[in-house]
């Protein structure tokens, strides 16, 4: 299993238009093959940055999911409102 971290910076006007698309798409994510959790989590002290927390049986349905068109029509979305570049990292938990 992977865990996948994105690590997304937004203006603070727009936090509450990506917070409906992540509620609208958290639901979807899930139904993919290989997903088994997905959520959001905000910055305590920078409530601007978001980051989404997923787990994935391998990186094969990570792959899949991003080239999907589900994702191709939400991450545009995403994408125009944030304010910085997105920092994504694939981990695997050791102990």
């Amino acid at each position: 299993m992977i865990i996948r971290i994105v690590t997304l910076q937004f203006d603070e006007k727009d936090i509450s238009q990506f917070l409906a698309i992540f509620k609208e798409s958290q639901p979807r994510i899930l139904e993919f093959d290989g997903c088994r959790h997905v959520e959001l989590l905000q910055g305590t002290s920078e409530p601007t940055i978001m980051m989404t927390y997923s787990h994935w049986d391998s990186e094969d349905y990570l792959n899949a999911y991003r080239k999907s068109e589900f994702f191709g029509s939400v991450w545009p979305k995403t994408k125009s409102l944030l304010v910085a570049k997105p920092h994504a990292i694939s981990v695997r938990k050791m102990a």
